[in-house]
Order: C-alpha cells, then sequence, then structure tokens
C-alpha cells in the first residue's frame, strides 16, 4: 500500500470512528419518554431508593420520596403507559401525564434533569402548571386563565407560606409561646365580621363570615350545617390544612401538631 492510500485508510478509519461514536452517544442519550418508561418501571417495581434525585432545594429530598412512595401506592399504572406531553428546556426533561388520585384526575408535571455523562435524576413533581408554552407575540395584554379551584390555591399557598416563614423566624426570635400570640388575629377578625354583615347579631355574623371567608376567599368546602342564637355547627375542610399535605417546602419549617395550633 501507497503512503497516499494509507493516509487515506488512516482517515477513513478516524471518519467512522468519530461518526460511530456520535451514533452511540446519541442512541444513549436519553430521551423524554425513555426517562419515563426507566422512572415508570422503578417506581412500580417499588425501588425507589434507586431513583436518582437531584430536587430544588436539598430541603425537598425527604418530602420527595414521601411523594414518590405515595404515589406509587395509591396510583393507577395503566395511565403510566407514556407522558402526554413532552418539553426540553436545556438540560431539563419536563413531562406532563394526565394522572387520577383521589377520584380527581389532574395534569401532573414531572421534572428530570440530563446531564453529560446521559445519566438522568428526577428533580420535581408539580400539581399545576401554567401554559405560557403556546403565548403569542408581544404586547400580550391577556394571560392564562386557571380553573377557581387551582387559583384559590395558589394564592393560600403563597400566603400561608408567608405567613409560617414570618412565624418561624419570629419563634427563633422571642420563643414559641410568643410567637403564637403574635398571629392571634381575632379582634380583627370579628371587626371585619361585625362591619361587612352588619344585618345580624354579631355572634351569627362570625359564622357567617367564617363560612363565606373560608369558600370564597380560601376555596375551601364548607356547610354550614345548624344555626341559631346558642349555637353554630360547621362542616369544614380547610384548604389550609390540605395545604400541608401537599406542599413539601412547609414540612421542613413546621411540625403538623404546631401548624394546625396556628389554625386554631
Amino acid at each position: 500500500m501507497t503512503n497516499g492510500k494509507r493516509v487515506f485508510a488512516a482517515r477513513l478509519l478516524l471518519v467512522l470512528l468519530f461518526c460511530t461514536t456520535l451514533a452511540a452517544s446519541a442512541a444513549e442519550t436519553p430521551t423524554g419518554p425513555m426517562i419515563w418508561e426507566r422512572f415508570r418501571d422503578l417506581l412500580q417495581s417499588g425501588a425507589i431508593d434507586s431513583i436518582p434525585v437531584e430536587p430544588y432545594h436539598e430541603s425537598l429530598r425527604p418530602a420527595i420520596a414521601q411523594y414518590l412512595t405515595v404515589i406509587a401506592e395509591n396510583t393507577d399504572w395503566s395511565e403510566w403507559e407514556s407522558p402526554d406531553e413532552v418539553f426540553y428546556v436545556g438540560e431539563k426533561v419536563h413531562l406532563l401525564r394526565d394522572l387520577t388520585f383521589d377520584g380527581h384526575t389532574s395534569t401532573y408535571v414531572f421534572t428530570f434533569v440530563r446531564h453529560d455523562d446521559d445519566s438522568w435524576a428526577f428533580q420535581h413533581l408539580e400539581a399545576i402548571t401554567i401554559r405560557f408554552d403556546d403565548l403569542s407575540e408581544c404586547p400580550v395584554d391577556s394571560f392564562p386563565i386557571l380553573d377557581e379551584a387551582t387559583t384559590h390555591w395558589i394564592r393560600e399557598e403563597d400566603r400561608i407560606s408567608r405567613e409560617i416563614y414570618f412565624y418561624t423566624r419570629l419563634k427563633e426570635r422571642i420563643g414559641q409561646d410568643a410567637a403564637r400570640q403574635a398571629m392571634l388575629d381575632g379582634k380583627g377578625y370579628l371587626l371585619k365580621a361585625q362591619s361587612w354583615i352588619p344585618y345580624v347579631p354579631v355572634h351569627q355574623a362570625f359564622i357567617y363570615y367564617l363560612c363565606w371567608e373560608e369558600q370564597r376567599l380560601h376555596g375551601s368546602d364548607i356547610i354550614l350545617q345548624a344555626l341559631s342564637d346558642t349555637s353554630a355547627v360547621v362542616d369544614l375542610a380547610p384548604v389550609y390544612l390540605a395545604l400541608y399535605d401537599r406542599a413539601a417546602h412547609l414540612k421542613t419549617q413546621v411540625e403538623r401538631n404546631e401548624y394546625l395550633q396556628l389554625f386554631e
């Protein structure tokens, strides 16, 4: 073989090796559906500890593990065939899937991170998504409208998160008992009730305002079963308590019993 042929053959071999390496790399890079399938299989088999996790904040890691366990124990695996939508944003992959829990179907967003070595890690699970992916060109004066229940939930999560943050900072400075006393708002609550509902005696106005506030401002399920001059019966399922069960960051700041005491 001549030197020219040897050089050509060597160059050809390098090109083939380079192309083969690219092809192998492309084949190994996990796509959204590939990640979903592997994640689903680990979750379904109960190998939750084998799922790599890189949370937005390290404090969320315990809550994420708890959520994945709850999902694995309560989900309908027939709904996990494949993601409904896949979004690639930089190194992140967002997989959207409609899932049903406790008879309610919602769109869940599963966020994963892809690494340079073609591995992946679970990052976050969210039950709220605001669709800005189909936003029209600027200027824009109309933004996505969410259903009333979701809007209530977002408002309450923001309000209660700020309240708990303030309470925990205050507790560090003045102690738990004093901090709880500082959070009491009974006088202001009663003033709103008697001034905004002046058509009935104040003790009835208090109950009426409780029902209106919990339903219309906070989005809670509430039924006024009975009301008289001497007693009232109210069935209440407050969003306040539901938030603690679903919002991971609240669990890292305050124990459930203490959280309940603040509500009471």
